[in-house]
């Protein structure tokens, strides 16, 4: 993979480009969602994946979804990885779900962070969660028509970026379990895991 064909001001790693247009798509956060969150991760040795997410993915590919990993990575930003370990992890992430008989389509990522100390990432982007434009990025590459979106994670950004979408939002009990307190939002939905949170929407509960 030639990282500089995925370089734009945010990184984007696509390993399943969508076969149909018109599909739905689930955005699930990566830290505290997919995996343990470790907290500025910075070496694939620290992933560890959720039981209940590779069942979650399971029924959502079942179910011919595209399951799209949106997340922010502002160790980039604070030099603690740099992009090429990124690139390196989210691989061995896919690599690990794919073993375990699970796939993930992309995994869109923003190193950015005001407070960095790298000076090409210390800004104030459009990319960083709650903002929008990496979901909006992956909406038009997987031709998801907006009303067929579902959005999953652990942290009020997750919620707030739904809400910004105007799209369902489902918010886990895993990681940080919304209890991160930087936005004062409500999720459409709660749910114990990933595999609860799939199942939600695979049996039409959530709209």
């Amino acid at each position: 993979m030639d990282e500089q064909e995925y370089m734009t001001d945010f990184f984007t790693q696509i390993f399943h480009p969508p076969k149909k247009s018109n599909l739905p798509t689930v955005f699930l956060d990566r830290d505290g969602t997919i995996i343990y969150d470790r907290h500025h991760l910075s070496s694939k040795n620290q992933v560890r994946i959720y039981k209940s997410a590779i069942e979650g993915i399971r029924l959502l590919n079942e179910r011919n979804f595209n399951v799209v990993v949106v997340t922010n990575q502002s160790a980039v930003a604070r030099n603690l990885l740099n992009k090429r370990d990124l690139f390196e992890i989210n691989k061995f992430l896919y690599e690990q779900l794919k073993a375990a008989g699970v796939l993930i389509s992309a995994v869109y990522s923003c190193p950015h962070h005001p407070e960095g100390v790298l000076k090409s990432y210390k800004i104030i982007c459009d990319c960083r969660k709650p903002k929008t434009a990496m979901y909006e990025k992956a909406i038009s590459d997987f031709n998801t028509p907006l009303n067929k979106v579902f959005l999953i994670g652990d942290m009020t950004s997750d919620i707030e970026a739904g809400r910004n979408l105007h799209t369902p939002t489902i918010l886990l009990q895993t990681g940080y379990a919304g209890l991160d307190g930087t936005y004062k939002v409500k999720p459409n939905y709660i749910a114990r895991n990933l595999f609860f949170a799939a199942r939600l929407i695979v049996s039409r509960e959530i709209v």
